[in-house]
């Protein structure tokens, strides 16, 4: 008992002195480029305001149902950090672009304003086959099934792919996705990617207090690609860019909230000998920011423990292949 005791006083004084500044830290044991540590003075002139304006000024929003303005109005954060994590990672985005199940071109408007050298820009989306107005221009729009189709464009085609919030829904083969990426983006092209972080401080914390840490907890009566199926970690993020052809993964997470929770954690892996990630992993959102690399091969002649790692897909042999029929029945019906 009195060993604990001392062991329980010593952590105390090891959380009170412990102070991280995310600027300070190392980058041990990460598997990326963390953006939090990158500087670009542009950055600093995208102001959440003017983000804000620009995005709810536009048709993309006023035309919007109800829920959906909601929706946006609550986003716009969101956005406007995946727009100044771009930015900090120092690349040169440049179109063409194909933004792809992330709302119905609900960034174009900011891409638009702020990166204009990723147009001319396009939209793939579930359920979407023609053109869509956005402020008064046509958009062209592509009807896709990201895990099940191939996408209609040329290899080597595009400089950017938007993937925004769309990688926690999928169900089958996140992969088959980025491969496909790959496939039509040319040397050097980029893609932006954004999705909850499951190592968020906040979900620690819900453990510790005894709750479910999922995003989405709740039942509802929603088609299966309505809810978070699979959520992932920013090493999680950065080894599944580096499998499918990309390189120079650059990746933020956010303000980390609960700042207090976060040093206890780290505090309490220090006297338990774990070794903990800087304070930058445990963001609520992850950005991710990959210049293509390597051009793939076709996935016939791929080692199976690349196409299909075990640490993402299931370890039964079984199930570690493409569906014959695939699976999943989508539909509008819940829309």
């Amino acid at each position: 008992m009195k060993a604990l005791t001392n062991r329980l006083i010593l952590f105390g004084k090891i959380a009170k002195r412990m102070r991280f500044a995310v600027s300070a830290q190392s980058n041990a044991g990460l598997s990326y480029i963390p953006i939090e540590q990158q500087t670009d003075p542009n950055a600093d002139n995208l102001h959440m305001e003017d983000i804000e304006s620009a995005l709810l000024s536009s048709s993309v929003y006023k035309n919007a149902s109800i829920g959906h303005r909601e929706y946006i109005a609550k986003a716009v954060s969101r956005y406007g950090r995946i727009l100044q994590d771009m930015r900090k990672s120092g690349q040169a985005f440049s179109g063409p672009t194909l933004d792809v199940a992330s709302g119905y071109g609900i960034m174009y408007p900011l891409f638009k304003r702020y990166f204009p050298s990723m147009l001319p820009y396009r939209i793939a989306e579930l359920f979407e086959n023609s053109d869509l107005e956005i402020d008064e221009e046509l958009i062209p729009c592509l009807k896709y099934e990201c895990e099940r189709d191939r996408l209609p464009l040329d290899d080597e085609s595009l400089g950017v792919v938007v993937f925004c919030d769309t990688l926690e829904h999928l169900i089958v083969d996140p992969m088959h996705t980025l491969i496909e990426f790959n496939r039509v983006l040319r040397d050097g092209g980029h893609v932006v990617l954004s999705t909850p972080n499951a190592a968020a401080i906040q979900r620690v914390r819900a453990i510790l207090d005894g709750r479910n840490p999922a995003t989405e907890t709740a039942y509802k009566p929603c088609a299966i690609y309505q809810r978070h199926n699979r959520e992932w970690t920013p090493d999680e993020v950065a080894r599944v860019m580096e499998l499918c052809g990309f390189g120079e993964v650059h990746i933020g997470t956010g303000v980390v909230e609960s700042v207090p929770a976060a040093h206890l954690m780290r505090a309490m892996g220090k006297v338990l000998g774990i070794p903990m990630k800087p304070l930058s992993y445990f963001g609520p959102e992850i950005v991710c920011v990959a210049r293509k690399t390597e051009h793939l091969p076709p996935v016939e002649e791929w080692p199976k423990e690349r196409r299909w790692p075990e640490w993402l897909y299931t370890k039964h042999d079984t199930f570690r292949k493409r569906p014959k029929v695939f699976p999943i029945n989508v539909s509008d019906d819940f829309y």
